[in-house]
């Protein structure tokens, strides 16, 4: 979107264009249009709209000429799903000429911290008993990364672990394999938390995708059906629990109710010799 004014008159034109960022998946094109209204006495103000379902984070990178923000340097704005007219800031004018020259990077979903509740009790996302063939820090594929691969028979019932939001879901990859490149055919649900996190569930059967972007979650739901699509050996289910700052990735240990009384650190969740 772009903005002309008569310079004659001290206004420049607003430039807005959009960088996705690139430290995680995001698939399509970002949802949110940025625009502003100019008020009186050589104010400008900023809004977004999201079209998604699902919140959005974005950071502006102003370049102002004879101009100050109403924001800290580098904020992070969360617009939240559906949202309209979702004000940011305000630029404010000096005396004579201004320009000014906006530029905002957008991530789906919450990236304005390493975010995650650590008190917080997961339920176990495939029904017990539960056979582990990768934990975390495994040699295989999680060397870096908090995750946990339960070996479970292809077609079973996935249960989301916590409530929260589906942020992104994929369900038409057809094969595995394990040569570079396979990642693309992984199908999964990605669920947004209320602290920020993300649970991501990976390796999800061809069209076994039982949710929608957007749909609120409840603790225990089905939301999709076990498979062994994309970089895998095997039908397991892959699930892991991050958040994002500056678009990285930390993965969070979790802890895990496996019935009366008795809960489990996710690091104590190993292959069994």
């Amino acid at each position: 979107m772009m903005k002309t004014n008569d310079l004659d008159q001290g206004r420049w034109p607003i430039r807005v264009a959009v960088i996705i960022c690139v430290h995680i998946a995001v698939t399509g094109k970002s949802q949110i249009q940025l625009y502003e209204k100019e008020l009186a006495d050589g104010q400008i103000k900023l809004y977004a709209d999201n079209t998604d379902p699902v919140p959005y984070t974005i950071k502006l990178k102003l370049q102002l000429k004879n101009m100050v923000p109403g924001c800290a340097p580098g904020q992070a704005f969360v617009i939240p799903g559906k949202a309209k007219t979702h004000e940011l800031t305000t630029l404010k004018a000096g005396k004579g000429k201004f320009a000014y020259h906006v530029q905002y990077e957008s991530t789906k979903g919450i990236n304005t911290g390493h975010h995650h509740d650590d008190n917080y009790v997961y339920d176990l996302p495939v029904s017990q008993p539960i056979k582990i063939i990768q934990g975390y820090g495994g040699r295989f594929s999680h060397a870096d990364k908090k995750a946990l691969d339960f070996g479970i028979k292809e077609g079973s019932n996935v249960l989301a672990a916590r409530e929260g939001i589906v942020l992104e879901t994929k369900g038409d990859g057809q094969h595995n394999c394990l040569e570079k490149g396979c990642e693309k055919e992984g199908n999964y649900i990605k669920i947004l938390h209320a602290d920020g996190s993300v649970a991501s569930y990976y390796h999800l059967q061809y069209k076994g995708i039982g949710v929608n972007v957007g749909d609120p979650i409840k603790k225990g739901q089905v939301i999709g059906r076990t498979g062994n699509t994309g970089f895998s050996s095997e039908p397991h289910l892959h699930f892991e629990v991050y958040s994002l700052y500056d678009g990285n990735k930390k993965f969070h240990s979790c802890h895990f109710d496996l019935g009366p009384k008795k809960i489990i650190s996710g690091d104590q969740l190993k292959p069994k010799n």
